[in-house]
């Protein structure tokens, strides 16, 4: 139980195991820690001072010889009582930039398509009514039940004639399938994916214009 709450409160493996071993047989020589822990002497200063560090452990000299000591079990709270002062400093350091955070965020969600699936009649037709309503510039590709493209700049009720309906305004994209029984619709919120396709429809519909000169 006491190595499971100091690893817990956030010591390695072997902080945790040092400090349990000095607190049972009190000061001893990194040798005689190393020795009974099993563990290489390089290693067991490199934990020492890092306990030392937290607070929890302190040195003394006999001789030439230096002990290790774990310090009263209650410089724990003190440990923690100071991290806890740390991040709350780092808390408060990172609540100032949070909204510049935030505008890196609405940056990439800018550039990220949105895409919805709706079926069922009633969505499609709710799809294609706000379509109709839309007041500004609209590019229609539209296929007929006989399979017959059309394309149109402006999209009016009464369109059970037509199975397939592709509408592109603002930075949308609306495809609506209004096959019988198979009624869905997929919305792309892009405007680098809306912008694309005004620049095939206006290709498609020169390319339409120019066959039609042809003959």
């Amino acid at each position: 139980m006491f190595y499971e709450k100091l690893i817990e409160i956030g010591f390695p493996d072997g902080e945790a195991r040092i400090y349990l071993e000095l607190l049972k047989i009190g000061p001893q020589a990194v040798s005689t820690i190393a020795k009974r822990l099993g563990l290489n002497r390089s290693t067991v200063y490199s934990l020492i001072k890092s306990l030392e560090l937290k607070g929890v452990v302190s040195s003394c000299k006999n001789g030439k010889i230096k002990f290790y000591a774990s310090n009263d079990p209650n410089c724990l709270v003190g440990y923690l009582d100071r991290k806890c002062k740390i991040f709350d400093y780092y808390r408060k350091e990172i609540l100032t930039v949070i909204p510049e955070y935030r505008e890196i965020i609405r940056s990439y969600e800018f550039l990220k398509p949105v895409v919805s699936y709706f079926e069922g009649k009633e969505a499609v037709n709710q799809i294609l009514d706000e379509a109709i309503s839309f007041s500004g510039e609209m590019y229609l590709f539209m296929r007929d039940k006989d399979g017959k493209i059309i394309l149109k700049k402006s999209l009016k009720p009464g369109l059970q004639g037509f199975s397939y309906i592709m509408s592109v305004y603002k930075d949308k994209i609306s495809i609506s399938n209004n096959s019988k029984g198979s009624e869905y619709a997929v919305v792309i919120q892009s405007k680098e994916i809306a912008d694309i396709h005004k620049i095939i429809f206006k290709v498609a519909r020169n390319g339409f214009k120019m066959n039609a000169d042809d003959n």
